[in-house]
């Protein structure tokens, strides 16, 4: 009997060494399951970065450039800029791509968003008043913009050059574009087809005046619409009678390959289409094209 309590002996030491190693092994798999979630919370949270500073005496801005959004906050003007000096976010226009104006700011400076080619959508509030100068000129990727029923005043150059700007919404307070000497808000936006014009200024289809903002539309209404204008891939295109007319390209490839068919027909490439289209290298035809407007081509590389 004795030499079993022996034998038995080894067996209680072991089975308490046994408890003491799976004790160890719980609180290492505990601490690599804590540095596992540290880990993945840091991955997370290191691609967000959010930059941030004033823009006005009273009007602050913050760009997160996980989601692109630019917001701008705040009560009173913005201040303006020259294209060479920008506001803080001029160093990440490329990572911009929604701006979002808070209620309370009545301003926009000029030149705020020069260049932001990668813009693709503008959210303006009922308190503004002005679209400052060169505001957006450049915004290659804008394709809509509603101007709120409070601006009074769109300074020259505004828009100018937002080739793939498709429909605009004027506010019924508005009384000016620019200045009687440069009357130039929407120069170069060769695809704006579609314009409701809820002002009292008599803007025609085809017209310089009230800067250039009718020049190339296809429709002018006084009341807003159901917008004509829609979007197969990076493509933007509208029917008109029974074409189907390609208005332009938002995308990004420099070697462009036009598909055969547009909304499943085939279709005309719309005048200056990608006129000033500088990415553009080279392009190939789909076989639905039947024609190619004035200038769709034009002042690209």
């Amino acid at each position: 009997m004795f030499a079993n309590r022996e034998r038995d002996r080894p067996r209680c030491r072991g089975h308490g060494v046994l408890s003491f190693g799976n004790i160890a092994l719980t609180f290492i798999i505990a601490v690599l399951a804590i540095a596992c979630v540290v880990m993945l919370t840091d991955s997370d949270t290191s691609s967000a970065t959010v930059y941030n500073g004033t823009c006005g005496a009273d009007v602050s801005w913050e760009l997160n450039t996980e989601n692109g959004i630019l917001t701008i906050a705040g009560t009173g003007e913005m201040n303006s800029y020259q294209p060479y000096s920008l506001p803080g976010w001029g160093s990440y226009r490329d990572q911009i791509t929604s701006v979002v104006v808070s209620d309370g700011v009545t301003t926009l400076g000029s030149n705020s968003f020069i260049g932001c080619t990668h813009l693709a959508s503008v959210s303006l509030p009922d308190s503004l008043v002005t679209i400052g100068f060169g505001a957006f000129s450049g915004c290659t990727r804008l394709t809509s913009v509603t101007v709120p029923n409070s601006v009074t005043a769109i300074f020259s150059e505004a828009f100018r050059g937002c080739y793939n700007l498709n429909t605009i919404t004027i506010g019924s307070s508005v009384e000016s574009f620019g200045t009687s000497s440069i009357n130039n808000s929407f120069q170069y936006c060769y695809n704006l087809v579609e314009v409701f014009n809820l002002s009292s200024l008599p803007i025609e289809k085809g017209s310089d005046e009230y800067g250039a903002v009718a020049k190339y539309a296809e429709i002018l209404s006084s009341t807003v619409l159901p917008s004509a204008v829609t979007s197969q891939g990076d493509f933007r295109h509208i029917t008109l009678g029974e074409e189907t007319v390609l208005l332009g390209y938002v995308g990004y490839d420099t070697d462009l390959i036009l598909p055969d068919k547009m909304a499943g027909n085939d279709y005309i490439i719309h005048a200056n289409a990608f006129n000033s289209n500088s990415n553009l290298t080279s392009v190939t035809f789909g076989s639905g094209v039947k024609s190619i407007g004035e200038k769709a081509f034009a002042s690209c590389s």
